[in-house]
C-alpha cells in the first residue's frame, strides 16, 4: 500500500514539474554523478532470495557498463532510485507456482527552490517494467528489466549529454 503511494506521488510530481525548468540539453543534461537507493524490500521478497545489495550491485555494474562517464557515488547529490515489487502465484497454500512483479527506476535531483533559497528534491526521469514467469526465472526476469531501464536511461542521457 505504501509503495502504491510513493509511486502516485511520485508520478504526480513528475507531471506537475513546468516544462521551463526542463534544461537546455533536456532533463540529464550536466548530470555527472549519481547515487544507487533501494528501496525496501518486504519479508516476502526477501524470503525470495532477493536482497538490497544484490540489486545494488547488478545497478552498479549496469551502470558502470552502459554508461561509463557516470560517476556512481554515495557524495552524489542526483540519486538513481530503484524499486522492485514481486508477488507469487500460488497453487496451494505452501506451494509458488510463479511470479509476477514490476520494477521501477527513478532519478531524482536536489534542487534549489529560488524564491525562498531552500534545498528540495525533484524526480527528472522514470520508468517501470512488469514482468512474470515461473518461480525459478524471478532473478533473472529482474535482471532482465533492470537491464532494460537502465538501457532507456542510458539512452536519454547520451540524448542530453551528446558531447560526453
Amino acid at each position: 500500500m505504501i509503495r502504491t503511494y510513493l509511486l502516485l506521488c511520485l508520478v504526480l510530481f513528475i507531471l506537475a514539474v513546468p516544462r521551463e525548468s526542463v534544461g537546455q540539453g533536456g532533463v540529464l543534461a550536466e548530470l555527472n554523478a549519481i547515487d544507487i537507493v533501494v528501496m525496501d524490500l518486504t519479508s516476502f521478497e526477501k524470503r525470495l532470495g532477493l536482497s538490497k545489495e544484490a540489486i545494488s550491485n547488478q545497478v552498479l555494474v549496469l551502470l558502470r557498463s552502459k554508461v561509463p562517464r557516470l560517476i556512481v557515488t554515495d557524495t552524489a547529490n542526483s540519486v538513481v532510485f530503484i524499486d522492485v515489487s514481486v508477488d507469487a502465484i500460488r497453487t496451494t497454500q505452501d506451494s509458488n507456482f510463479g511470479h509476477y512483479g514490476y520494477v521501477v527506476v527513478s532519478i531524482g535531483r536536489q534542487v534549489t527552490i529560488m524564491e525562498t533559497e531552500r534545498f528540495g528534491g525533484g524526480f527528472i526521469w522514470l520508468q517501470h517494467a512488469g514482468f512474470n514467469g515461473p518461480q525459478p526465472n524471478l532473478h533473472g526476469n529482474i535482471n532482465m528489466a533492470l537491464d532494460q531501464l537502465l538501457t532507456a536511461f542510458a539512452a536519454a542521457w547520451y540524448r542530453d549529454n551528446p558531447t560526453k
